[in-house]
């Protein structure tokens, strides 16, 4: 008899274990679902790695789990719609370099076409020449990247650099001292063109053919807000490259914070 009731309890046990793990992955995937809701509908089979920041959460809602660590204290913060807990912000001005990395990104090495779409918004006043880093692959320039430099424009350098040769007014430093205004960038690399293009709210900046580093690679961690002062929101890599209606949709989409 006590036999019989133990493998009955077995039998209950494996069938609840089995039940809550199924339940738990219907679960994962309808947070998954719910957190795509915001991106446009054509772009959300071609995402690789996606960061909505939603209640301070550092996790790739992609699905690829390549979640982010936070080093030396980045601080959960205000969207760009007032939304508590749904952005993060960097302080390299406090003499600690915030910043969040992850190096369990085997998705993104393997990327030809590819696209980075974010939100930033600069704070506080920086020296004219300093590079402040967005988002990259390592901390050197022989990988993707897309930053702040030369009076805190934007640059995307991967085989070329393209800048945001429009912002306003264009030479004048003193601007992004005292204008803290939220901005959406979508850089974009294509593979069978070699070319590099930027695009600052919807709007292209600058696009290059030219081929300045034909042997790198992608390598290196992803590294978010290295030594960059500000806020950063809603990160989605694609592996495509967009085109203009693409980026105007990514412009325009709500903020992913739920």
């Amino acid at each position: 008899m006590k036999v019989l009731k133990l493998i009955l309890f077995s039998s209950c046990l494996i069938l609840f274990n089995n039940c809550s793990s199924e339940d738990q992955n219907n679960n994962n995937e309808q947070d998954l679902n719910d957190f795509m809701t915001c991106i446009p509908d054509n772009l959300q089979p071609k995402i690789v790695a996606y960061y909505p920041f939603t209640n301070g959460s550092l996790n790739d809602y992609s699905g690829n789990n390549q979640n982010l660590t936070n080093q030396t204290n980045a601080l959960s913060t205000t969207d760009r719609n007032g939304n508590e807990n749904c952005s993060f912000e960097f302080n390299y001005l406090s003499g600690t370099n915030n910043y969040l990395s992850s190096s369990n990104i085997t998705s993104l090495n393997l990327l030809t076409n590819f696209s980075i779409s974010l939100w930033y918004q600069p704070l506080q006043e920086r020296d004219d020449s300093e590079y402040e880093l967005l988002i990259g692959r390592g901390l050197d320039f022989q990988q993707w990247s897309l930053g702040l430099s030369d009076c805190r424009k934007a640059v995307f350098d991967w085989t070329s650099s393209v800048w945001d040769i429009n912002i306003h007014p264009i030479y004048d430093c003193a601007y992004f001292h005292s204008n803290n205004s939220w901005h959406h960038l979508v850089a974009v690399f294509n593979s069978e063109t070699n070319s590099t293009k930027l695009y600052r709210n919807g709007v292209l900046q600058e696009t290059s053919n030219t081929i300045q580093n034909p042997g790198a690679s992608h390598i290196g961690n992803l590294i978010i807000g290295y030594e960059y002062t500000g806020k950063i929101d809603d990160i989605i890599i694609l592996n495509k490259s967009v085109n203009q209606t693409e980026v105007d949709s990514l412009f325009s989409m709500n903020t992913c914070c739920n």
